[in-house]
């Protein structure tokens, strides 16, 4: 790509980078909502794509599931059966029991009730309800209850907690979530539990559960949830610690040496350990007759709640629509036990648009500077890279960053890079058609703009076989004709056929100089064994031109003939000229060289001369005959030239007469000018050439200048061009 269009590239580039990223951040800070949503959604593909982990092994659940209540009965069961459970789980030896279950009526079944209510005056009949809350009362019960974020249960009260909070750092109003009123259990319970826990699970605007509150506010106090209070109880801690970070709410909660963090309104990101039922689960009635080992229960973290679809206790988690209320409770103690939580630190904000920037940036310049074919392999490559990065962050460090920022940044940066080099090689496309359209083959120019080669139109050196043909006598001939008209007619007649072999062949037009054709092989478009193909094309030429001649001398009234010159080497090739107008072309010592070839045989009488540059490249057999030693105009070194004959090998009368030339010639180099002068003399006899009559000379001059001879190196030194 030439340097203007390059600068205007990168121009372009520096403002889709700073929209790019703008747009970004203000996307961010204005549409904040439905960025979070679809993060989120992004987040919980994490989930599900990690899979299952295994728990602790310290979390059980008592399921009051269907084959419970086929056997014992529909929901709510009376309160002596739950008492009788919780005994059953106690005698068994359970760490501590919590209740994701409610009780905020009076047991309607209990004898005492109906006593009551029905006016039958028993004696001393039993209440469930006082039997049920001296269990709760006697064994390692933690009760559960509902807040209520609508004022509808205004005015009653949770238990008190034996536990103080403790507020550190500078608290931030109205960061906690507020509850207006409480679903509590009826008083004797709350009365005589030891202690209880709020079991919202709040879910979030998606309807998911992904975090869940660890404190609530009731009434200008704190309270904590069911499960924060079953794990401070079963580490022997006394107070709960909530520390504020500065200006961004509750940065975490401390149970002795337990820290958990949390986002600003005190939830706990909740490491799900995989679908519904990852936990042991146990039937309530199995507990109930028996039929469960000690073991299952022994020093453990019992939740007693519902898995039956009846009791509507289901909430949507990343990894299952519709998972038991009371499993999520069992992952919050489990994230708790093991101490792998997931937080979001006040500086992920921060971190998360470093990363858009970076991978924006990255991504950016990676496909500017790199070719189409190439950029499917890379955006799956790095789109899986930035998930295993994220996934590492998210699961192994614990830290909650955005995980829709990277990918926004990933194919946004990727698809403007994309456009931006489409839009410029479209661009550039058209420029080198346009350069190119005249001077080689509709083929070739596809398979230029197909070219993945970089800088195509800057100036480079390359290897290419030169080429120069040239009508003998051109003045003549103008003068013969008369007027332009005809001259141009016969020019196009000639140069049209001859164009066409060029281009046939995969060479390159560069110009026309009046009658002169200029030609180069291997730019911009590789050409294999490039000397042979230029040689082949130039004998082919001589040949058509035969055939022309027959129509040429009927129209114009005599015929043409052309020299050519081909020379081999190194040249620089590029874009060229002034600002406003330029061309692709070639330069270099080269092409001079091939220039003077086409020259020489107006002096040698021949139609196509090489030079040793390009005899020494040449892969085919030809017959060449060598014509002299010369230093050309503006050269200093001596080069061997060359007149090709035909392809092929020489055979016959041409094979002697080559031989007997090519003695003659070493014995002119060798300063034998008798010698080479007797052979030239009956070369000339047998074959009238202007080759020979000009060695004749050379040898008779010598002869008769004997001084000149002594100062001889077999040079010849042109003076025209």
């Amino acid at each position: 790509m030439d340097t203007g269009l390059i600068m205007k590239k990168w121009m372009v580039a520096l403002f889709v980078w700073v929209v790019m990223i703008g747009g970004g951040i203000v996307l961010n800070i204005f549409l904040p909502h439905t960025f979070q949503s679809i993060e989120k959604r992004v987040r919980d593909f994490f989930f599900i794509l990690r899979g299952p982990l295994p728990t602790t092994g310290k979390v059980v659940i008592v399921d009051i599931d269907e084959k419970s209540l086929a056997a014992i009965g529909q929901w709510p069961w009376e309160r002596d059966v739950v008492a009788k459970l919780l005994r059953k789980l106690t005698d068994m030896g359970a760490g501590i029991i919590g209740l994701d279950i409610v009780f905020a009526e009076r047991d309607k079944t209990s004898p005492a009730y109906l006593n009551e209510k029905l006016k039958l005056n028993l004696n001393s009949p039993e209440d469930y309800d006082s039997i049920l809350s001296r269990t709760i009362a006697s064994t390692p019960t933690i009760i559960g209850y509902i807040f209520d974020m609508n004022e509808i249960h205004k005015g009653k009260y949770p238990p008190d907690i034996p536990a103080v909070i403790v507020e550190k750092g500078e608290s931030v109003a109205s960061v906690l979530p507020e509850a207006k009123g409480v679903i509590a259990n009826i008083d004797t319970i709350n009365d005589n539990a030891y202690s209880g826990g709020f079991i919202n699970t709040i879910p979030d605007e998606s309807g998911m559960i992904r975090g869940v509150p660890m404190l609530m506010s009731y009434d200008e106090t704190l309270y904590p949830s069911l499960t924060l209070e079953m794990v401070r109880i079963a580490y022997g801690v006394e107070r709960i610690e909530v520390i504020y970070g500065e200006s961004i709410g509750v940065e975490s909660l401390k149970i002795g040496e337990l820290e958990i963090p949390t986002d600003r309104h005190g939830r706990m990101m909740v490491n799900f350990r995989g679908p519904s039922h990852t936990f042991k689960y146990i039937s309530a009635v199995d507990i109930l007759d028996g039929n469960i080992s000690q073991k299952e229960i022994a020093g453990k973290f019992v939740l007693l709640g519902t898995s039956a679809a009846g009791l509507f206790d289901m909430r949507a988690t990343p990894f299952d629509s519709v998972m038991p209320g009371v499993e999520i409770h069992a992952s919050i103690i489990d994230n708790m036990l093991r101490g792998d939580f997931l937080s979001r630190p006040g500086w992920t904000d921060g971190a998360d648009l470093v990363i858009f920037v970076v991978i924006s940036t990255f991504v950016f310049l990676l496909f500017l500077g790199t070719g189409a074919l190439w950029q499917p392999f890379l955006l799956p490559i790095l789109a899986f890279g930035i998930y295993y990065l994220l996934r590492w962050i998210l699961f192994t460090q614990g830290i909650l960053l955005n995980t829709l920022y990277p990918f926004v940044a990933l194919i946004s940066a990727a698809i403007s890079a994309m456009l931006i080099n489409y839009f410029f090689e479209t661009k550039q496309k058209l420029i080198i058609r346009e350069k190119f359209a005249k001077k080689v083959s509709p083929a070739v120019v596809e398979d230029i703009l197909e070219s993945e080669e970089e800088n195509l139109l800057s100036g480079r050196e390359e290897n290419v076989s030169v080429f120069f043909s040239d009508i003998r006598s051109f003045t003549t001939i103008s003068e013969k004709l008369g007027s332009p008209q005809r001259v141009i007619e016969l020019l196009n007649f000639y140069m049209t056929p001859m164009t066409d072999i060029i281009l046939e062949s995969g060479g390159t037009v560069d110009k026309f100089i009046g009658d002169a054709i200029m030609a180069y092989w291997n730019a911009p478009k590789r050409v294999k064994e490039h000397p042979d193909v230029a040689l082949v094309s130039a004998l082919k030429q001589l040949e058509v031109l035969k055939e022309l001649n027959s129509e040429i001398e009927k129209r114009f009234g005599f015929p043409i003939a052309i020299g050519i010159g081909i020379n081999s080497g190194t040249v620089t090739v590029g874009e060229m000229g002034s600002r406003g107008r330029s061309d692709y072309t070639i330069i270099g010592d080269t092409v001079n060289l091939a220039s003077r070839l086409e020259g020489l045989n107006k002096l040698y009488g021949t139609h196509l001369i090489v030079s040793e540059n390009t005899k020494r490249e040449l892969k085919r057999d030809y017959v060449l005959r060598e014509l002299d030693q010369v230093k050309v105009k503006g050269k200093k070194e001596a080069v061997r030239i060359y007149e090709v004959i035909s392809q092929g090998k020489a055979a016959g009368e041409l094979e002697k007469e080559l031989l007997l030339h090519h003695e003659a010639l070493q014995s002119y180099y060798e300063g034998s000018f008798a010698k080479a002068l007797e052979a030239f003399e009956t070369l000339h006899a047998d074959n009238e050439r202007k080759l020979y009559e000009l060695y004749i000379q050379r040898c008779r001059y010598y002869l008769s200048h004997p001084e000149e001879g002594e100062r001889f190196d077999g040079v010849f030194t042109a003076t025209t061009k």
